[in-house]
């Protein structure tokens, strides 16, 4: 792809989960670690604040009115509340009743939930930072691609020295064939399949179906031959054409090929008097090149060392009369000849190759036996090989598409199956009022039939010779083959959709030029082209950060101010519950307790540390009831040095 080919970052919609799940948000793996990281930092502040909150709540609903008492389990309590965060509040309600076990009753009931409710909240909150990350895993795992290239190419000249679509039609064909190979029938998930939506498109096959061409055309019988279909695929959901369901159109595609019986009378054998054997195919004249045949075949005689010759012809169904006007490379015979699929005919000589075991395969045959001078290894039983048992096999398939509208019930809004050139002209000219196609789905569907690159089973092979074989040969090898070059066309159809969005490849440096989109409707979809997201680039569902963003930060701004907030909205009855929050503090009672020891400073002296309010010496002016102070001095007391009993009076003062 072109380097200014590169994928969308910001917010965007990924219809395929609605308007609202599928706002995503996509980033480079920088900015998406910031963010995560952002997320992580702002939900372990807001599991800090939540406690907070609860504490709050809790501390108020237990203050004691002024004029009641509490004991000290309960004033200790209140400072945990007033003062902890989660965890050390935690552990202070563990340890909280080993220190009052035989002094108050039930001292773990009234201390144990409280700690179960904070490591509930930690560890919640401490689960939902890890959780963040799956805001990514909620979003889209797509992203979309953009290009300044968008919107196709045509070819300016063609001459024998210079022909870009048959350059890029073959080396797009070898491209695809490889992608069948690692994608289709290798693993989808592998390293080389993560950019289309769908790394491989669904096809059913019928083995039984009805032979396509005139009776007694196909080897078997008239129920022989193989069936490929797609089905309806989505223009969003399989090929990622972002759109509403209402801008979406559903693309089916059926092959039927068929092996051609060898006895047919579409061959006959000349002996030529300069060239010697001939064997015509006459299938149909070449009125282009004004030949009268099909193929012509000269037979290669055994141990020629000449491998496999594969060639195909191909006409399109032509009901406007438009492939005429420009002059036919080949006009079918009628007993082949479809009025509503494009045609391919396939002509394989097996020449000199042998085989190691017979093969019944009604297109790839070998049922002559000979007789070698080796051996086989680790025997000495002589080699026997197989050789082909027809001069030349031919294969015949019909190609047909469809397009519907699924806005439309049933298959009202489909096109009738046909070939390629008949179904663009039911759905741009002669059924586009009854399938109810509109502006955008027509635009979708120009990206499917409009693309100048041939995606017939035909292009599976022209150029290709003994290379688009396949190198295994069972007995039904011939079906391997055609589900192989279906899937080859499948691949070139993601392909093309992603290419007309991006920018061409396979072709050469002059003789072509892009066509940027004129109008709105193509030019929106230049910003709609959706490729599996890549290790660069991260996705975020923007409903799943909105909410986090949200609730966290609600119960940020909360947590910060609810005690102000409170304070100003209390009536004046239950004031006593702001003085004791605020006078609970930390800081407040560091403060009253400097105070009332006289040693409190706020100017120039400099203060004591706190370890004097351990000295046994001072003399402590004690409160002499609730709510007020009493300035005189009173009888010294005893500061206890027992930690565990933090902040108790010693008993021996009582």
């Amino acid at each position: 792809m072109s380097n200014s080919t590169h994928t969308y970052t910001g917010v965007w919609v990924d219809w395929s989960q609605g308007q609202t799940r599928g706002a995503t948000l996509t980033l480079s793996q920088l900015n998406a670690g910031i963010l995560s990281a952002f997320l992580a930092v702002l939900t372990t502040s807001a599991g800090g604040l939540f406690w907070s909150l609860v504490a709050f709540a809790i501390h108020q609903l237990n203050t004691t009115p002024d004029g009641e008492k509490q004991d000290v389990l309960q004033a200790q309590r209140q400072l945990i509340y007033r003062n902890k965060g989660t965890m050390s509040a935690a552990l202070a309600f563990l340890k909280l009743p080993f220190a009052h076990r035989h002094r108050i009753s039930k001292p773990f009931w009234r201390s144990l939930p409280f700690a179960l409710l904070a490591i509930l909240i930690l560890l919640l909150f401490g689960a939902s930072s890890l959780f963040t990350s799956y805001i990514s895993k909620l979003a889209s795992a797509s992203t979309l691609i953009i290009s300044p290239d968008c919107g196709g190419f045509k070819v300016d000249t063609i001459s024998e020295e210079l022909n870009p679509l048959s350059t890029k039609s073959l080396l797009d064909t070898y491209d695809a064939a490889t992608y069948v190979r690692e994608c289709y029938q290798g693993n989808p998930k592998g390293a080389g399949c993560g950019l289309f939506i769908r790394p491989r498109l669904p096809f059913t096959t019928n083995p039984n179906a009805s032979c396509p061409f005139g009776d007694n055309l196909c080897a078997y019988n008239d129920q022989s031959a193989f069936q490929m279909d797609t089905g309806h695929l989505d223009s969003h959901l399989d090929f990622g054409i972002n759109a509403r369901p209402r801008n979406r159109i559903k693309f089916r595609r059926v092959s039927t090929c068929a092996p051609i019986h060898h006895h047919s009378s579409l061959t006959t054998v000349v002996n030529d008097t300069t060239q010697g054997i001939l064997i015509y195919v006459n299938a149909g004249p070449q009125p282009i090149l004004g030949l009268n045949y099909t193929f012509v075949h000269t037979p290669v005689p055994n141990l020629a060392n000449v491998g496999y010759l594969l060639r195909a012809m191909y006409a399109g169904a032509d009901p406007t009369g438009v492939l005429d006007a420009g002059g036919v490379t080949w006009q079918p015979d009628p007993v082949m000849n479809q009025t509503n699929a494009d045609i391919t005919l396939m002509m394989l000589s097996q020449n000199d190759i042998s085989y190691v075991e017979r093969i019944d395969d009604p297109w790839i045959t070998a049922q002559t036996e000979i007789q070698t001078n080796s051996t086989i290894p680790g025997s000495n039983e002589s080699l026997t090989l197989w050789l082909k048992s027809y001069d030349i096999s031919l294969l015949g398939c019909v190609d047909q598409y469809q397009v519907c509208n699924p806005n439309m019930p049933g298959d009202s809004g489909c096109t009738t199956l046909g070939g390629l050139l008949d179904a663009a002209n039911q759905a741009y000219i002669t059924k586009i009022k009854s399938l109810g196609f509109n502006s955008d789905q027509i635009v979708t569907i120009s990206r499917f039939f409009d693309w100048p690159i041939d995606m017939s089973m035909y292009s599976n092979v022209d150029g290709r010779g003994g290379s688009a074989l396949n190198d295994t040969f069972p007995q039904n090898q011939w079906q391997i083959e055609v589900s192989t070059w279906f899937a080859t066309s499948l691949a070139k159809q993601q392909t093309a959709v992603l290419e007309w969005a991006t920018t061409p490849k396979n072709l050469p440096s002059s003789g072509w030029h892009h066509t940027p989109p004129t109008i709105s409707f193509l030019r929106s979809q230049c910003h709609s082209q959706l490729v599996l997201r890549g290790a660069n680039y991260e996705n975020f569902s923007v409903l799943g950060l909105s909410i986090t963003v949200a609730l966290c930060g609600v119960i940020v701004i909360l947590g910060l101010i609810i005690d102000t907030v409170v304070g100003w909205l209390r009536p004046s009855n239950s004031k006593y519950m702001r003085d004791q929050w605020e006078v609970e503090e930390t800081l407040s009672l560091h403060e009253a307790a400097f105070q009332k020891m006289r040693l409190w400073s706020i100017g120039p002296d400099r203060m004591v540390p706190s370890s004097a309010l351990l000295d046994s010496t001072l003399n402590i002016p004690l409160q002499t009831h609730v709510g007020s102070w009493n300035q005189a001095p009173l009888s010294p007391t005893r500061v206890s040095r027992d930690d565990s009993q933090i902040g108790s009076v010693d008993p021996e003062l009582n």
